[in-house]
Formats: C-alpha cells, sequence, structure tokens
C-alpha cells in the first residue's frame, strides 16, 4: 500500500483531494483492490512486457511466457505509445491479448488519445 501512497502523491496531475491521479495511478488503485480481493495481478509498462515477449520469443519460450501472462486475473499494461514498438513487437502484445481474451481482464493506460496510438508508436 505504501507504493501505491507514494506514487499517488508523487505523479503529476491533482485531483479534486490534491493527490495527484494520472491514469496509471487509477489502474494501479484498482490492481491493488483486486489484491486484496485475492486476484493474481500482473503490472507492466508495454515496452518491458514486449521486449520481455522479445526475449522469450529469441530463447523457444514464447507458449510458456504467453501462458504466464494468461494466468492473472487483471492484466495492468501501462505507458502504451510511450515508446514506440516494432512492428513485431506490436503482433506479439496483440498474442497477448488474444491469449486473454475471455479468460482475465486487462487495463491499459496510455497519455494518449486511442486514435494517437499507431501514429507514433510502431517502428515500421
Amino acid at each position: 500500500m505504501h507504493i501505491v501512497r507514494d506514487y499517488l502523491v508523487n505523479s503529476p496531475r491533482p485531483s479534486p483531494s490534491g493527490l495527484a491521479l494520472p491514469a496509471s495511478a487509477h489502474s494501479l488503485s484498482l490492481a491493488v483492490a483486486a489484491a486484496e480481493k485475492g486476484k493474481r495481478i500482473y503490472f507492466s509498462t508495454l515496452s518491458d512486457l514486449v521486449l520481455s515477449l522479445v526475449e522469450a520469443e529469441k530463447q523457444g519460450r514464447l507458449r510458456e511466457r504467453l501462458a504466464a501472462l494468461r494466468n492473472p486475473s487483471l492484466l495492468v499494461v501501462d505507458e502504451i505509445g510511450y515508446l514506440p514498438i516494432t512492428a513485431s513487437g506490436t503482433n506479439l502484445f496483440f498474442q497477448v491479448v488474444n491469449a486473454r481474451y475471455e479468460k482475465g481482464s486487462m487495463i491499459l493506460t496510455s497519455n494518449k488519445s486511442f486514435k494517437e496510438w499507431g501514429e507514433s508508436s510502431v517502428i515500421r
């Protein structure tokens, strides 16, 4: 809980209560609430998630990595659109979304509008 409090206090956008609450702080709060109810949670930035998928693919462990990412009740992916990813990285992320379809919840956060996600986020 201390991590959540520190993150809220140090984040940039003020809330009505005076604490700063960016979208990722809201998702983190939801993740903490789910964890308190005994749910398994996985939190990652998109770039870190894609890097882990690329590494697993290189090592011949992509199937196992996708299975591990399918298991948590909630997967939180932060910073979508913050750093560009390759087309193959986009494909790997789609495989995560596809593997989790109807199996677990996802929260995706970004500081960009949905329209902007494809404009500068993919390295072709």
